[in-house]
């Protein structure tokens, strides 16, 4: 884990965000402190083709996963060593569901979307448990929308949902969303130099690689796959996500110039902190 920071690191150096100096001046403790109300948003459709790679899992083999949704309807296929086999399922308005593989219920389990990514756990009879977090590649009949960096659900609103703390790959996607926002706030900070602020900057990196250890410990969890692929996995999941966070927060700070008028973005930092801290035993 010893590299993990490093790559880290590269992932900051690597975005492009709006700096301190362009938000209204906001005290440390309130980033860290920030119990912003997530306000009540609107439900977001998970119409759509969504895709996954499922990595080696105990006994089971690597394998593609790929999902449509289509209302409440979930279809698709889950390929391996050249056989395919269909997936179906529902799927509830809050975006959590269930699904069935080759018509079985000794293959199934739950899976939960966000807007852009989601988080699947079933049983495979023939091999065991299966746990991945995939992607979003399109939106309904459409290539994603321009603006599809601002339709981020809140994170409490996921966390909210039943098993999540219990489901490896569920609980992972609740871990990279708080890093890849922490190293968003570690990147905004960049260049401070007010004591206080400082110690800020250097508290969210020491959370973003706590919140990043995590998720890579729940990404290997009832698999085979090694410290160094999780790692590398993280870091590049993470780095989608913190892409999209910085993305929402630029237009936050074109329209008010104060990052925290966004109920998410208060909302997900006020969720990660109390996060982190559970998890720091705090």
């Amino acid at each position: 884990m010893h590299s993990l920071r490093r790559f880290l690191t590269v992932l900051i150096g690597g975005l492009i965000v709006p700096q301190a100096g362009s938000f209204a001046v906001a005290q440390p403790q309130t980033v860290l402190a920030q119990t912003g109300d997530t306000g009540s948003l609107p439900v977001p459709s998970f119409d759509g083709r969504w895709i996954a790679d499922l990595p080696i899992q105990g006994g089971c083999q690597a394998a593609h996963l790929v999902i449509d949704v289509r209302g409440q309807r979930i279809s698709g296929t889950v390929t391996n060593s050249g056989v395919s086999y269909p997936v179906t399922g529902t799927l509830s308005n809050g975006g959590s569901g269930r699904i069935q593989i080759n018509g079985s219920d000794a293959n199934s389990g739950t899976i939960r979307f966000s807007a852009t990514e989601f988080a699947a756990q079933y049983m495979n009879a023939s091999c065991g448990l299966r746990a991945v977090v995939g992607r979003r590649v399109t939106y309904g009949a459409a290539a994603a929308p321009e603006n599809s960096s601002i339709q981020l659900t809140p994170l409490q609103d996921y966390i909210n949902q039943p098993g999540i703390e219990k489901d490896p790959a569920a609980f992972g996607y609740v871990m990279h969303r708080c890093a890849a926002l922490y190293a968003v706030l570690v990147k905004i900070g960049e260049g401070e130099t007010a004591p206080d602020r400082q110690k800020l900057t250097a508290d969210l990196t020491d959370g973003m690689e706590t919140l990043s250890g995590a998720a890579i410990q729940l990404m290997m969890r009832g698999t085979t796959m090694d410290v160094k692929e999780a790692q590398k996995r993280v870091v590049n999941l993470t780095g989608d996500l913190a892409n999209l966070y910085a993305k929402r927060i630029e237009a936050v700070r074109l329209r008010t110039n104060s990052m925290f008028s966004d109920s998410l973005i208060a909302g997900d930092i006020a969720t990660c902190g109390a996060l982190l801290k559970k998890i720091q035993g705090h």
